[in-house]
């Protein structure tokens, strides 16, 4: 918890200091209503680095929710997130959300649903059955 809150005050330092107030906006422990509604709204998913990402199920939901994810080279994103859109450095992930932002397109859009799609709970069943009947 205490790693949470270093990191809290670090986001907070670093918005004040590229002086981005106005741009960026973090929510915090926020209704599963709240996150749907901002998802839907937004282009760009950043997936922080965080130290022991096990899947990054969050970066799935964005995806199903329409956002195009941008997410550190590590753990179970790496299953998650096409390669072209993971990152290994700060500067690395600035530049992809940037990009992102400037190349939107419905196209990308569609693919990241799909992306997500592999994930659903339906899916999961399915292959789960599946696998059972063999």
């Amino acid at each position: 918890a205490h790693h949470e809150f270093s990191t809290l005050r670090l986001l907070k330092e670093c918005i004040q200091k590229l002086k981005v107030e106005q741009k960026v906006k973090l929510l915090i422990n926020v209704s599963r209503e709240v996150q749907r509604q901002v998802l839907q709204h937004s282009k760009v998913y950043l997936h922080p680095l965080v130290k022991h990402e096990a899947f990054g199920i969050s970066a799935v939901e964005a995806m199903a929710a329409g956002c195009i994810p941008v997410a550190p080279d590590v753990g179970g994103l790496k299953e998650v997130v096409p390669r072209n859109l993971r990152y290994s450095s700060i500067e690395e992930a600035a530049s992809l959300v940037t990009q992102e932002v400037e190349n939107w397109c419905i196209k990308k859009v569609r693919n990241s649903v799909n992306l997500a799609e592999r994930f659903s709970q339906t899916r999961f069943r399915e292959e789960f059955l599946r696998i059972m009947k063999l």
